[in-house]
């Protein structure tokens, strides 16, 4: 999910903080808070950030989730969620986290991304979906 972020980092020009999956480290919200934000985006579903995690941001941010059933599924929400800021997008194998971290650099760099489940692509991240 830290992944597929990077791009939406870039489109938002914000960081991607990490954070365990049941409990907010004092030191993250500590971050958001220095930074100023107002909203903060969850990525991946409660099995990779709890809800209470969620709960406890919302008492101080406007929170959203981007998040699937699995990190295919969030990385074609992410796709989704930036499609309308490009014209084309990256296909990435998932089979080794190195394909992702080489190809999420230049991605976000364009403002582009999708990821590929295998050899094939996500239901969600069909053409009709992601591309224009």
């Amino acid at each position: 999910d830290a992944l597929a972020g990077t791009v939406l980092a870039k489109v938002y020009d914000a960081p991607v903080l990490l954070t365990k999956k049941a409990s907010l480290g004092a030191n993250v919200l500590a971050e958001i808070q220095r930074l100023g934000a107002k909203n903060v985006i969850i990525l991946g579903g409660t099995e990779a950030v709890s809800q209470d995690v969620e709960n406890n941001l919302a008492k101080y941010f406007s929170v959203s989730r981007i998040g699937g059933t699995n990190r295919n599924d969030t990385a074609a929400l992410v796709a989704l969620k930036v499609a309308s800021k490009s014209d084309a997008a990256f296909l990435v194998s998932n089979k080794t986290y190195a394909d992702a971290l080489s190809a999420g650099s230049a991605a976000a760099h364009q403002n582009r991304s999708a990821h590929t489940q295998g050899s094939f692509l996500s239901v969600s991240c069909s053409q009709d979906n992601v591309w224009t």
